[in-house]
């Protein structure tokens, strides 16, 4: 409707003294309407609505909005992607090595425990060397117990210390395995710990706990967040430029359209 009045203008584009006023536009529209549908069909209508052009600035902001909109729309699938992929990648991560490091401390815990196991059969006090080599190689804690749970070896103090209380020790004592974390208030830190018992034949003679702080493993961990986080956000700026071109290519119509208008 009124093809033949806005053909003659500059839609969308005019300067003010141009174009023809919105009263003007809607009066035309009117007409049109009124010339074109019988009065019985106009009565039905509740409302016309004309609406305003848009200026040079309006459709300028349109087209930065779409070009935004595009561009978050990509970072917001690039986001999504990327905590999918590499979440779980990072947990598999710190999960296998800290199970790397408890097989290691196992087999060393094993291996230990065969070294006391004849002086503790035997009741002899057994050579604290062996523990404290391991110690000074690895930092672990070696402890050492009888059968009734009092230390003969320790590396971290003076032995005959009744440990028994100690859950992972009375896990062993019973001939059982444990192996675990938890806390240290002394260190402040994550300790791993294993507990076998020491025995031969089916008989405990004892039992062999080994501790270790965790704080390698963990910032192992540490970094191979910051590397993921560092190559998500080589990924997410490198999606805003793909993006932004895209976006750009896309609103290139409008833009150039617009600088035409310009010129008249």
């Amino acid at each position: 409707l009124g093809t033949q009045d806005l053909r003659k203008a500059n839609v969308g584009f005019t300067k003010a003294d141009e174009a023809m006023s919105y009263e003007r536009m809607k009066d035309k529209v009117n007409d049109a309407l009124k010339s074109h549908f019988r009065p019985e069909f106009l009565n039905r209508i509740d409302e016309v609505i004309v609406f305003h052009e848009h200026s040079r600035e309006a459709v300028m902001q349109m087209v930065d909005l779409m070009t935004k909109r595009l561009i978050l729309s990509y970072l917001a699938i690039a986001v999504l992607v990327l905590v999918l992929l590499e979440v779980p990648f990072a947990v598999f991560y710190a999960q296998r090595e800290l199970d790397r490091l408890t097989a290691d401390v196992e087999r060393a815990a094993s291996v230990i425990a065969t070294i006391y196991e004849d002086d503790l059969e035997a009741g002899l006090p057994p050579d604290p060397q062996p523990a404290e080599r391991y110690a000074d190689r690895t930092g672990a804690r070696v402890v050492v117990v009888d059968t009734q749970g009092i230390s003969v070896v320790d590396t971290a103090q003076a032995s005959s210390c009744d440990v028994s209380a100690t859950p992972e020790i009375t896990t062993a004592l019973t001939g059982a395995r444990d192996t675990g974390t938890r806390p240290s208030e002394t260190l402040g830190t994550e300790l791993l710990y294993v507990a076998i018992p020491v025995a031969s034949g089916g008989t405990v003679h004892g039992a062999l706990r080994l501790t270790l702080d965790t704080s390698e493993v963990d910032e192992r961990v540490r970094r191979f967040w910051w590397g993921l986080a560092a190559m998500a956000a080589v990924v997410l700026a490198s999606i805003s430029l793909v993006g932004w071109l895209i976006a750009s290519s896309v609103t290139q119509p409008l833009r150039r359209l617009n600088a035409t208008a310009r010129r008249f």
